[in-house]
Formats: structure tokens, C-alpha cells, sequence
């Protein structure tokens, strides 16, 4: 009797060692990009994107365009962005933002996937109704690679025509220099913040 139950208490064992568990496989998300403190960066680096960033800018202005030569800018870079197609979007830019006057940094981020360095900043415009940014990618030779310019209305309209509507009329107001406008206080920061924000009123129109 001990002999059956020692033979069945190995052929328990062996079975539980045979068994496999499949557990599904640990994914460690990758962290595509994180915020650096502007002390981290170079000072080389700064007035490099400053500079080239100016430069695009203030094309709208002068309608003269300085071509980024191979140690400024990648090979993409100097073909895309031409005096002939920065003009096509200076006219809209003059029109509903007035003339370029300076570059704000705001804020600087590393993208680990593209090996570049993001520099955002606050473009300022005479128009105060201008709420711009551009943004100004540095690759990991010190080239710009990218410049890309965002605004809150330039964002709905692509939104709008992706869906088919293009028969949406906007009219923009700036606030900024009349404190009674704003729609919050402005005494703490947390308010301060909140003056920053853009408020969207959707008026319907009428037949």
C-alpha cells in the first residue's frame, strides 16, 4: 500500500513540473519624450534654434528669406522651407496676425524616438488676437530638422475640413490688454494660467 501511494505521489509531482503557465508577456511602455529644464541645454543649442526659428518669422516681414545652408538645417529642411513657400503663408500670417516681433521660449522636451531636441515657443505678433507657437526641432548634429507653427485656429480649421466643413466662419478677439475682458482674475498664478486659455463660442448660424 505505501509502495502505490509513493508511485502516485511522484506521478503527481511529475505532472505539476510538466505543466506550463503562460503569463502574458511583461510591456514596458517607452517614454517617447520628456521635458528638460532649460539650464540642461546648451547655450549653443538655444541660439541656434532661436536664430533659425527668427529667421522663418521674420521672412513675413521683410519678404526676404535667407536659405538654410547643410550645417544649419537636414537636407529636408532646406528643400521644403523656400522664399517661395514661406510667401504663400506670409500673406495669411500679415493679414490676420499683423508683423512678426520676437520669439518667447517656453518650454524645452527630448524626444528619445527621433533623437531631437524640441524647443516650443510663444510667437508674438502685433495683432494681439495672434496666439501662435512655433515649434523648432534640433537633431542630435545641431541641424534643424523641423519647424512646425500651430495656432488654436489653424488646429479647428484642419479639424473641420478633415470631416467636410468648410463653411465654418471664425472671428478672433484678443482680451490681453484689457484686464475688465478677462474672464478670470488675474492675481494668482493658477488665474493667470486660466487668462491664458482660449474660449471657444459656437454660434449657430442664421437662415
Amino acid at each position: 500500500m505505501k509502495k502505490i501511494i509513493l508511485i502516485l505521489s511522484l506521478i503527481v509531482l511529475i505532472g505539476c513540473k510538466a505543466k506550463k503557465v503562460d503569463t502574458p508577456p511583461v510591456v514596458v511602455e517607452e517614454i517617447k519624450t520628456t521635458k528638460l529644464a532649460l539650464s540642461d541645454v546648451s547655450n549653443f543649442q538655444k541660439e541656434r534654434a532661436f536664430d533659425l526659428g527668427t529667421r522663418i518669422l521674420m521672412t513675413c516681414n521683410t519678404s526676404k528669406f535667407k536659405p538654410f545652408n547643410d550645417n544649419e538645417a537636414t537636407r529636408s529642411v532646406i528643400n521644403n522651407i523656400t522664399l517661395e513657400k514661406l510667401s504663400k503663408t506670409c500673406t495669411k500670417y500679415r493679414q490676420w496676425y499683423g508683423d512678426f516681433k520676437e520669439l518667447q521660449l517656453m518650454e524645452v522636451y527630448k524626444d528619445h524616438v527621433k533623437n531631437s531636441t524640441i524647443f516650443r515657443y510663444k510667437a508674438l505678433y502685433t495683432k494681439k488676437v495672434a496666439n501662435k507657437e512655433l515649434r523648432v526641432y534640433m537633431n542630435n548634429e545641431n541641424k534643424l530638422s523641423l519647424a512646425r507653427a500651430n495656432d488654436v485656429k489653424s488646429i479647428i480649421e484642419s479639424g473641420l475640413s478633415n470631416t467636410g466643413r468648410n463653411d465654418v466662419k471664425f472671428e478672433l478677439h484678443g482680451f490681453g490688454e484689457d484686464e475688465n475682458k478677462a474672464p478670470f482674475e488675474n492675481k494668482t498664478p493658477e488665474e493667470r494660467s486660466y487668462n491664458r486659455t482660449v474660449i471657444i463660442d459656437i454660434i449657430p448660424a442664421t437662415k
